[in-house]
């Protein structure tokens, strides 16, 4: 996850900041904290919106490594209108690790469908334009 929010970040650290994630994970349960806290209580809406997104991109990186059964494909079905939850238009910073990451040559074969309307123009990615009606 660390991995995900640190390329949003960027040089800056302006996108999360310096907040710490913890995964604790049992038989029975999984346990995330952001800075030693649930991490519901932590964050709005935005910053859930990256956080599940790093927690997907987490999940991602496991489909090449044993003994971890989880599959080469992810799909993210992007809010109607990003903007009502405080993401604008244009925002392919959020698909940016996503992209980066499946271009290495162990991810050869794992494929990420991400349906949404403000990602445009994002280099290194196949977009279909579907009709709107």
């Amino acid at each position: 996850m660390t991995d995900y929010l640190n390329a949003l970040n960027g040089p800056d650290r302006a996108r999360w900041g310096t907040r710490q994630v913890s995964v604790t994970v049992t038989e029975e349960r999984l346990r995330l904290l952001v800075d030693r806290q649930p991490w519901q209580r932590m964050l709005g809406a935005h910053l859930r919106a990256c956080f599940f997104l790093a927690y997907q991109y987490a999940l991602l990186k496991l489909c090449r490594k044993e003994p971890f059964a989880y599959p080469g494909l992810l799909i993210i079905d992007f809010p109607a209108n990003l903007s009502e939850i405080g993401i604008s238009a244009q925002e392919n910073y959020l698909l940016r690790p996503f992209v980066d990451l499946l271009e290495h040559d162990e991810f050869k074969g794992t494929q990420l469908i991400a349906a949404g309307r403000a990602f445009a123009g994002l280099s290194g990615a196949r977009q279909i334009d579907l009709p709107r009606s």
